[in-house]
């Protein structure tokens, strides 16, 4: 760490016990549908209540007395519980041929459950039990060098050959570089999106995209037809 620098430590969100109640599988969902709600308030609210399901039955009043909470953010969020559509998010994702894990679920992948901030909803195409699979992150620049493209193409062989899952984010450059690799290695890749699943980003990895729906996984935290917005790719690096 440079001197003068700073972090910001977020706090740890306790995750309840993994369920097979449907109920909490959809107030997961429900909480993953209000922006406001960020980590540090969504763990405030779990550090006090049992569940996502407890969370979404709060009246107003209890809101407003939890720390970080306004009456004003305690009236939206209130407002946004009620109108949060969980069943038309799961709809959608079905028909879209995707599978919904939350925290609540067995397949939530382990590694996920042990950072600050975990997503609260993950939308998934291709093998899910990718997921839970010893798995190396392959990032790199947009604007390489080829000795880069090099490197990064036969460190996605190594790890097909060693049997690794190759985890990048489909940007173009590095990380493609690497996936393709490992692909053509005949290893397994799984690719983690900023945009909804249904979204090709950036357009000239759609070969990368079908490929990776056949041979790997893809995953988000985005409701599918979710364009993409520069603020979610730093967050999606946290996955």
């Amino acid at each position: 760490m440079t001197t003068g620098s700073s972090t910001t430590t977020l706090p740890r969100i306790p995750l309840p016990p993994i369920t097979t109640d449907p109920a909490e599988r959809q107030a997961w969902i429900a909480l993953a549908l209000v922006p406001e709600l960020g980590p540090r308030r969504l763990a405030a609210l779990l550090a006090r209540y049992d569940s996502p399901r407890a969370i979404l039955d709060l009246p107003r009043a209890a809101l407003r007395d939890i720390p970080g909470f306004s009456a004003t953010l305690a009236a939206r969020l209130h407002r946004a519980f009620g109108e949060a559509s969980a069943d038309a998010v799961i709809r959608g994702a079905e028909a879209a041929g995707q599978r919904l894990l939350t925290p609540a679920d067995a397949d939530f992948p382990p590694l996920l459950r042990v950072i600050p901030d975990p997503p609260l909803v993950l939308f998934v195409r291709g093998e899910v039990a990718l997921l839970a699979e010893p798995m190396v992150a392959i990032v790199g620049s947009r604007r390489h060098t080829r000795y880069g493209a090099e490197v990064a193409a036969e460190l996605g062989r190594v790890a097909a050959r060693a049997g690794i899952v190759v985890a990048s984010g489909m940007a173009l450059g590095l990380d493609a570089c690497a996936q393709s690799a490992a692909l053509e290695g005949g290893g397994r890749s799984v690719g983690v999106l900023g945009t909804g699943l249904d979204v090709v980003y950036p357009p000239a990895n759609h070969a990368l995209h079908r490929t990776l729906l056949e041979r790997g996984a893809l995953v988000s935290e985005h409701p599918p037809g979710t364009r993409a917005h520069p603020s979610a790719f730093p967050r999606r690096n946290r996955i």
